[in-house]
């Protein structure tokens, strides 16, 4: 080979080389920009099940809440209608002993 041809064919190298490195790493800026808008979108999800969503022990410490204070007031109406079952109770006796009659002297 002659110098000018060894010239020649470094030179053509170099350059397939440089085209070579040029085309790898555009491949590889294409799968990275690929990756993140698939992790930019897998985020986005994940925030949205994350904010929409309750965690299910909040969900049941607050249902515990919510069946506590139902609770209590069953028992206060239960309670309350005694206590006006009793009063309605001493009211018609009362009506009924008025209305009997009085027994003479």
């Amino acid at each position: 080979m002659t110098d000018e041809a060894a010239r020649w064919f470094i030179g053509i190298e170099i350059t397939v080389a440089a085209a070579m490195a040029t085309a790898l790493l555009a491949a590889f800026y294409r799968l990275s920009d690929a990756i993140r808008h698939g992790d930019d979108a897998l985020h986005t999800r994940i925030n949205a099940v994350r904010d929409e969503y309750v965690r299910r022990a909040d969900l049941e410490n607050h249902m515990s809440r919510i069946d506590g204070a139902m609770h209590d007031m069953r028992v206060e109406i239960k309670d309350q209608h005694r206590d006006i079952q009793a009063r309605l109770d001493n009211v018609l006796t009362a009506l009924t002993a008025l209305k009997q009659p009085i027994p003479p002297h």
